[in-house]
């Protein structure tokens, strides 16, 4: 539902100046690191998100992978794995319409079945109902997010994922 990755590359970029892809040397080095200023401040704050990462509450099931099967490649080339704006790309005219097509209860459904209702306001599944994860700036991308919004979306990441282990 939401990558680790995606999101703690970007804080360790602003945190310590430095860019990180996923490879084994880059794992040993943040190993190596973890203590060091920049790298132990971004750690103590994604651990929280770490513990609940590979919680069920993170985990989403995809609806049929009509037409194309390639709902989660658009999904992170859309959102990069945010649900908040993956949920507005899902309404019609976005980008992962189409894995709903014109039935809105479909999706109304699939939203239910997730468990994800809770990021709407007051549960009711509308695309301007949606509240998003960044209330000053609705949807950015991690890559122009500033550590104030980082830790904004943070927090209501794990917010949704403890929701979503209890539901």
């Amino acid at each position: 539902m939401i990558s680790f990755w995606t999101i703690y590359k970007y804080a360790l970029k602003i945190a310590t100046g430095k860019t990180y892809n996923k490879s084994s040397n880059t794992f040993h080095e943040l190993i190596v690191k973890r203590n060091e200023s920049g790298y132990k401040e971004t750690n103590d704050k994604f651990s929280k998100f770490a513990e609940l990462y590979y919680m069920p509450g993170n985990f989403i099931l995809l609806p049929p992978p009509f037409p194309d099967g390639r709902m989660n490649n658009n999904r992170y080339r859309c959102s990069e794995d945010r649900i908040d704006k993956s949920l507005l790309e899902c309404f019609n005219g976005g980008t992962l319409s189409k894995y709903f097509g014109d039935d809105k209860e479909q999706l109304k459904e699939w939203v239910k079945d997730q468990k994800l209702g809770s990021i709407f306001e007051k549960g009711i599944i509308e695309k301007d109902k949606i509240i998003p994860f960044n209330v000053k700036n609705p949807y950015v991308y991690y890559s122009n997010m500033n550590e104030d919004e980082i830790n904004e979306f943070l927090k209501n990441v794990e917010k949704l994922i403890k929701h979503r282990n209890i539901s």
